[in-house]
């Protein structure tokens, strides 16, 4: 697994500057999780949580299509009532592929390797009931979303990921983020 993960980081921030480029950006950014998982089941409820790291942009033909790779740590998971949490840490590579209709604004979509670097069950208030759920330890989904450039580097996006692979059992990572982020 260690160097499936190498390899797919490798790959994505590996990208040397070719003469088709005609801006690299580097940022930064920060958001929003709503996290659930979908499939079979009943009585899970939306988790809130958060998601953290780094971009490259890169943008070709005119300005009119770019390719953001990026290295995020993501919280999500799953809680029933308020009384069961599960918390599902990933360090995720997505890979989006962007369509520039106006200066400001992409349509992107693109695949998504995350990888889970801790799974956290338990009921609130009992710290003695941490669960092994088996979550797996790979989960490869599908991002669609919007981005938006602002004044002073700053930037956007909003962005549904639908996990392919089963998170466990039947089950599939649901998340809706909403992120800010700054370009250098």
């Amino acid at each position: 697994m260690k160097k499936i993960m190498i390899v797919t980081l490798l790959s994505v921030f590996g990208f040397s500057h070719s003469g088709s480029a005609q801006d690299i950006n580097y940022g930064a950014k920060v958001g929003l999780n709503i996290a659930n998982v979908s499939g079979d089941g009943s009585g899970r409820t939306d988790m809130v949580n958060f998601h953290a790291g780094f971009i490259t942009e890169f943008i070709f033909r005119r300005g009119l299509f770019g390719l953001q790779p990026e290295l995020l740590f993501s919280r999500q998971g799953l809680k029933r009532g308020s009384s069961y949490r599960n918390n599902l840490d990933y360090i995720s590579v997505p890979l989006m592929f962007k369509f520039f209709p106006a200066k400001v604004f992409s349509l992107d979509i693109g695949p998504q390797a995350s990888f889970l670097i801790n799974d956290t069950a338990q009921f609130v208030g009992d710290p003695d009931s941490k669960i092994d759920t088996g979550a797996e330890n790979f989960d490869l989904g599908l991002n669609i979303g919007v981005g938006m450039d602002f004044k002073n580097n700053l930037f956007g996006h909003a962005r549904y990921n639908l996990g392919v692979s089963k998170v466990y059992g039947d089950l599939n990572n649901s998340v809706l983020q909403f992120s800010m982020g700054y370009k250098f």
